[in-house]
């Protein structure tokens, strides 16, 4: 009698033990190092160390996500110490009004520079970098999508919030032959410590040439530290952007900032934004 309970108790403790593993499996989070394959995260996730999506996997984020970041810590021990969401694969990124995606730091109180960025630094192959009504607080690097090689690829980044980064809010920057087009509208940027939207494309030479077009359109920019948005065209890159109906405030140095050098060539069409309480440029 006591051995068929033995038995039975051992039945269900494996039964237990198979079901939790099961729906760990199922689960799959990772909240250090590199993803294995796609994944979903939704509810509340905590990292402990800096996450990589590497090429040919892609990583979902359902609405009302947390995602949280150990404010100066990572334990993958890379890097600058702190931890942060690496795409060399794909980022979907889909929150609603009302139902956000939230990244922001476990500290009680948060300062800027708690963790580390949302990075995309792409190499070949087909990718996706998309951001919509996410949230992204006391970071160091806000939101950063970067293209080094000869591919064609686009973002979105659209009604996010950004706010208290310790570096820019938005970051965009192609080289080597990138042919980029981003789309960065209705964002909210607030009390960055560098710039509030910093674009870059540059080539490489004659024969190395990089092109960025796109829309920075219906942003609110207020309290950067740096410009309230830059956009450089360098050495053999081209541009055609679109800068317009933004509203940028309390900018250290001036609210737009376009430069062209180097035998680039940009046509940047700059129209109906709002500009007040900016800086001037001090250096070039």
């Amino acid at each position: 009698m006591r051995l068929s309970i033995w038995k039975s108790c051992y039945v269900a403790c494996l039964s237990a033990l198979f079901l939790l593993l099961f729906t760990l499996s199922a689960y799959g989070l990772t909240t250090t190092g590199s993803l294995e394959g796609d994944e979903t995260w939704s509810g509340t996730v905590t990292l402990t160390g800096d996450v990589t999506v590497p090429a040919g996997i892609t990583l979902t984020i359902e609405p009302g996500t947390e995602v949280i970041f150990p404010a100066g810590e990572d334990d993958t021990n890379s890097g600058d110490g702190k931890t942060s969401l690496y795409i060399q694969g794909s980022l979907v990124a889909h929150g609603e009004e009302g139902n956000e995606i939230i990244f922001q730091s476990d500290a009680l109180l948060p300062a800027a520079g708690d963790w580390g960025s949302i990075e995309a630094t792409w190499e070949l192959g087909a990718k996706t970098f998309d951001m919509q009504h996410c949230v992204v607080s006391h970071s160091t690097g806000g939101i950063r999508w970067i293209v080094k090689v000869a591919s064609e690829q686009s973002a979105t980044i659209s009604n996010c919030t950004v706010e208290e980064s310790s570096g820019n809010g938005i970051y965009v920057y192609g080289e080597n032959g990138a042919t980029l087009s981003a789309t960065i509208e209705n964002n909210a940027i607030s009390n960055v410590g560098a710039t509030g939207i910093y674009a870059h494309i540059t080539g490489v030479s004659s024969t190395v040439q990089s092109t960025l077009t796109g829309s920075i359109s219906n942003n609110s920019i207020s309290d950067s530290n740096g410009y309230g948005i830059a956009f450089y065209t360098y050495t053999y890159g081209s541009s055609d952007v679109s800068i317009n109906n933004n509203a940028i405030t309390n900018s250290g140095n001036c609210g737009i900032y376009v430069r062209t050098y180097n035998y680039a060539t940009a046509t940047v069409k700059v129209d109906g934004n709002s500009l007040d309480h900016n800086g001037i440029v001090t250096s070039d």
